[in-house]
């Protein structure tokens, strides 16, 4: 039996999406029975949390670079431990605190504060590049798009040949379900009578969400007379961008749920009407795939990794034309049959995004470092 260390971002650092990335793939190793009964997968963090909440930042800071680090050295130089994976890039100075005869993998998300670093100081931003350049001491980058994949190599200088490409996927069980399933959410009484326009995610630069205004703008003049709506999932609004979508909409016409589990989330995917996605800068891009799997029609940029996600079944516009956003949007709300074409599109889209698939990939990536590692520490033993 050869164990495996998992390393993923601690959860007081409260990120949603690396979170998932844990949930996920501990549900595919709870799931696999027999799956990898050569394995024993183990994490010194214990199960990823349900929910994801940000601690204080110097709790933040305590775990990161202090604590978890010391977690990691006393657990990874237990007798066995044959893999270490960092699971989030942004914890890849952990790769310093394993011993050096272990397989090293990490896996990479997206590298985009090196591209847009607007919502960081220098000091923090100098402090992801020492972060993200201890990749270089992995065995195995693992990349969750092309995309994800080339950044990795152009902007670290990595080897290509370190460098795999693993999509993600998408948990059928919370998203696929059928919009009767669950009841009617409370802010459906709110916005009784809108089209309702959903977005998911972050409020930093990179996301674009400024460009929402602009959009409702143009929506509005291709569809004079319609009640719209926004309603937003993710850290709150900035002041000065809510105000002047309430502005537009009416106090009534925006609503923030916050952060929330997945199950509500996926409740929100399946009662909008439509889910705009204006980022400039995604690794992968979540938020699109399990829209798709909702049957909730999606709108999104058509840049860095959305493409690869969306496919054919995603209606794309260039994150400066807001024109075209609302153009997407006004034929979706006006066109039932072609709305309904997308939304099949995008289910058959979403189904060949799978954890298991995933899962056992990584599997095998394990198990493919042991046996190197075997041979590498064979030839460099003298024969006695």
């Amino acid at each position: 039996m050869h164990h495996v260390l998992w390393l993923p971002a601690h959860p007081a650092s409260g990120a949603v999406s690396m979170d998932r990335y844990w949930r996920e793939l501990d549900r595919q190793r709870r799931s696999q029975v027999g799956g990898g009964s050569d394995l024993a997968i183990e994490c010194p963090l214990g199960a990823p949390p349900e929910h994801s909440r940000p601690a204080a930042r110097p709790i933040r800071i305590w775990q990161k670079y202090l604590a978890y680090p010391w977690q990691v050295r006393r657990a990874s130089a237990r007798p066995g431990v044959k893999v270490v994976h960092v699971l989030d890039h942004s914890y890849a100075h952990l790769l310093a605190w394993v011993p050096p005869d272990s397989y090293k993998v990490a896996t990479v998300h997206d590298l985009a504060p090196l591209r847009d670093g607007a919502d960081l100081t220098p000091a923090q931003l100098a402090r992801f590049r020492r972060t993200v350049e201890h990749l270089k001491l992995a065995d195995a980058i693992l990349a969750v798009s092309r995309y994800s994949a080339s950044e990795a190599i152009a902007l670290l200088g990595l080897s290509p040949e370190k460098v795999s490409v693993l999509p993600e996927g998408v948990d059928p069980t919370t998203f696929a379900r059928p919009a009767s399933e669950g009841g009617q959410p409370a802010w459906r009484a709110v916005l009784a009578g809108r089209r309702v326009v959903l977005s998911v995610g972050a409020v930093t630069h990179r996301k674009n969400l400024v460009c929402l205004p602009a959009v409702f703008h143009e929506l509005g003049k291709l569809l004079p007379g319609v009640p719209l709506a926004l309603l937003r999932v993710g850290a709150p609004l900035p002041a000065p961008l809510l105000d002047a979508l309430r502005q537009m909409l009416g106090e009534s016409g925006v609503v923030e749920l916050g952060l929330v589990p997945d199950a509500e989330l996926a409740t929100a995917y399946r009662h909008a009407d439509a889910l705009i996605f204006p980022s400039r800068i995604e690794g992968f891009g979540f938020p699109v795939l399990e829209a798709m799997a909702a049957g909730c029609p999606v709108v999104c940029t058509n840049v860095t990794s959305l493409p690869e996600v969306g496919g054919e079944a995603a209606l794309y516009f260039s994150p400066d034309d807001p024109r075209g956003a609302a153009a997407h949007l006004a034929r979706l709300f006006t066109d039932e049959r072609w709305r309904r074409d997308r939304v099949e599109q995008g289910r058959a889209r979403s189904a060949g995004f799978s954890w298991e698939t995933h899962y056992h990939q990584l599997l095998q990536i394990y198990r493919d470092g042991i046996a190197s590692t075997r041979a590498r520490q064979a030839v460099s033993t003298p024969y006695p």
